[in-house]
Parts: structure tokens; C-alpha cells; sequence
């Protein structure tokens, strides 16, 4: 990746960190793609830790591979900037290729062989997470699908929790547009989601309950922002030519199956209970070294 040249004091005041941390998406972005402000971007990464990395283990079987589309995600973002026509609706563009990034994080087809490793926090109990991560993940993939001015209204207003004055403030616009765009927007989804067998009300609730914790998605900003400010750009974990051309289908992409299978005889109440579930690989992306 180009090495970018940052403007930023070691010893950024208080204050402007004050400052920076109330400043609009629309304005942080501007300030890493034109001023090449570090500390910016180090807030936007804070700022959308919590959703993109709770995508991404979603849809990855391990932490590893969740955490290599994490970092990709940021680093796409670091690198394309100033390419984001809408910036106030970062939130959303970040969804979409946070979830592109770990579809290639699971399918990309050169991958190191190795031996299965840990699964991720939310397969500890897969008899009661799986339904709810596969309902979350779907939800995931329809949002992702929908048009960009639908799924940034949704994911600031549902998944990040915002106000529609918030929104409605954020996208330069009235609380009745933000209002009509959810519900047009939430109209598509739930029919999307009832094609696919998904509840929408179970959906946005697996959402909920499926999303990472505060801690564990501070301390993966905290290790990317230490990366991304050290010097130069670190080289992302996934080739973003790969992610490129996922974002550029503009189809629905990499639809899991999930295959629940539940036997039940023996001693316990009725049995032994077995749950199988195929999802992606859990071997680590491997990417070529740039010549």
C-alpha cells in the first residue's frame, strides 16, 4: 500500500482531541484524506469498531480470519477516501465492506493449510448461537445488498443506535426523510429476509445479542489506530483487488448454509444432541507479497 505522509503532532492537545472526537464523519474524513490528520482517522476507527468487527465474526468461523477483514476493512478505508461520494454516510459503506472483506476472508481460495484452530467467542454454546448467527449474518448480507441510501439510514439508526434527529443532522437533511427512508428501507429488508426463511423481528434481535463487546472492540481499534500511526501504512491481511471486485458485483455475495443437525438418544433426557454447522474455513488468508 502507498506510504501516506501524516501531519500529526505527537503531543496532540486534549482539546483537539476533544474536538475531533465531536466532529462529523463527513469532516474526519476530509481532515485524514486532505490533511492527512492521523488522530481523524484513529476516531472513525474507534468510532465504527464495534459494528464492523461484530460483522465480521458473524460471518468468519475464527477470530483470526474476523480480525484480518477488520483490519482490511480500515485499511480500505485509509486508502480510498477520498473515492467515498457520499462521506456522511460512511457508516453504511463501512457495513458493506466490512462484510465484503470477510466474505473474502472465508473464500478467498489461496489460504495456508492449517490445522483447525479456535473458534470464535460466539461458538461457545453453537446449540443457542448458531440460529442467532445465522439470522444476524443474514441480515448482515441483505443490508449489505440494499441501495446506499437505505442501508446508511438503517445501520446509523438500528445498528448504531442514533436518533433520527442525529441522522437526519449527520445526512443534511429532515427527521421525515430519515423516517421515510427507514421505513422504505426496513419495508425492502423484511421482504428480503422472509424469502430466505429469516424472521426480520429475530433478525434485528440477533443482531443485538450477536455484536461484540465495547472491550473487545477497543482493544482491536486500539492495536489497528497503533499500526495505522506508527508510520507507514501497514500492508492490509486481505488483497483489496480481491475486495475490489466483490464490492464491484453488486449481487449478493457468499451466502452461507448452515446445517443444523440435532440426534437425540442416550441417557441425558433424551439424548445426545449433535449441532454441525458448515461455514467458512477457518485457515488463515494468505496473501502474496507484492513484487
Amino acid at each position: 500500500m502507498e506510504i501516506l505522509e501524516r501531519n500529526e503532532p505527537k503531543g496532540l492537545s486534549d482539546a483537539k482531541r476533544a474536538l475531533l472526537a465531536q466532529a462529523s464523519d463527513e469532516d474526519l474524513l476530509d481532515a485524514w484524506d486532505r490533511d492527512h490528520q492521523g488522530a481523524a482517522l484513529a476516531v472513525l476507527i474507534q468510532r465504527y469498531s464495534a459494528m464492523v468487527l461484530s460483522v465480521c465474526r458473524r460471518r468468519c468461523r475464527c477470530d483470526a480470519d474476523a480480525d484480518d477483514a477488520f483490519q482490511s476493512t480500515f485499511l480500505y478505508l485509509a486508502k480510498n477516501a477520498r473515492k467515498i461520494r457520499h462521506p456522511e454516510r460512511i457508516g453504511g459503506w463501512l457495513h458493506r465492506v466490512a462484510q465484503r472483506a470477510a466474505v473474502a476472508a472465508c473464500q478467498i481460495a489461496k489460504r495456508e493449510t492449517e490445522p483447525m484452530v479456535e473458534p470464535t467467542s460466539t461458538f461457545l454454546d453453537p446449540f443457542e448461537q448458531l440460529p442467532r448467527r445465522h439470522e444476524a449474518m443474514v441480515l448482515d448480507e441483505e443490508l449489505a445488498d440494499l441501495p446506499e441510501h437505505y442501508r446508511s439510514a438503517l445501520v446509523m439508526h438500528v445498528y448504531e443506535g442514533r436518533t433520527l434527529e442525529q441522522v437526519a443532522n449527520d445526512f443534511g437533511t429532515s427527521t421525515g426523510s430519515i423516517r421515510g427512508r427507514l421505513q422504505r428501507g426496513k419495508k425492502i429488508l423484511a421482504r428480503r429476509l422472509r424469502s430466505r426463511g429469516v424472521v426480520p423481528v429475530f433478525a434485528f434481535a440477533a443482531a443485538t445479542v450477536t455484536a461484540v463487546a465495547s472491550s473487545t472492540a477497543s482493544a482491536a481499534s486500539q492495536s489497528l489506530v497503533g499500526s495505522t500511526t506508527a508510520g507507514d501504512m501497514p500492508d492490509p491481511p486481505i488483497d483489496l483487488t480481491v475486495l475490489d471486485k466483490l464490492l464491484g458485483e453488486g449481487v449478493r455475495v457468499g451466502t452461507s448454509v448452515y446445517v443444523a443437525t440435532v440426534m437425540i438418544a442416550g441417557t441425558l433426557l433424551l439424548g445426545l444432541v449433535t449441532v454441525s454447522a458448515q461455514c467458512c474455513d477457518c485457515r488463515r488468508v494468505y496473501t502474496e507479497p507484492s513484487p
